[in-house]
């Protein structure tokens, strides 16, 4: 569509036709073929290592003003991003999204950035969600129109993490 932004239609071209970066990665194959379901943080964060993805740690900020969301006992909660060379981010939230009606429990998101050697610091950065099966959708509920797929989107975009042993 004419309205969608340059990023994220040249996001999805190069993510559908598997383009070939320069670095010789395949663009976005790490968020198409990282199943996180079932998985625990702990073995994200391992599996995110070997596959050579850079972690950042922060904490899960308010999208728009990009301020530290709390709890009502004001405590803040952990996000981990893994940032791979693909143009690929696994995002894990360890602890859950306190601040979040539909995604309060430990959960983890795939999203790609464009290009894929941008940075990446925060959500603003993504320019889609990719779901558990491989496909594009959108990064956010802002995104979506109408309103009433949210809670579908929500589900198709956080996988709920499983226990380690």
């Amino acid at each position: 569509a004419p309205a969608l932004d340059e990023n994220l239609k040249g996001a999805i071209r190069d993510f559908d036709k598997h383009v070939r970066l320069k670095n010789g990665l395949v663009y976005g194959e790490s968020v198409r073929t990282y199943s996180l379901k079932d998985k625990c943080a702990k073995t994200i964060d391992e599996d995110m290592k070997r596959m050579g993805c850079r972690k950042q740690v922060d904490v899960i900020r308010e999208p728009v003003k990009n301020e530290p969301v709390k709890d009502k006992a004001g405590r803040t909660a952990p996000i981990w991003q893994f940032v791979c060379e693909d143009g690929g981010v696994i995002k894990l939230k360890p602890e859950g999204d306190p601040g979040n009606k539909f995604t309060p429990y430990p959960h983890a998101s795939r999203t790609l950035r464009y290009p894929a050697d941008s940075d990446y610091r925060d959500y603003r950065d993504e320019v889609a969600k990719i779901s558990e099966d491989g496909h594009i959708i959108p990064r956010g509920p802002g995104d979506l129109a109408p309103k009433h797929l949210i809670k579908g989107w929500s589900a198709d975009a956080h996988i709920p993490l499983g226990k380690c042993d």
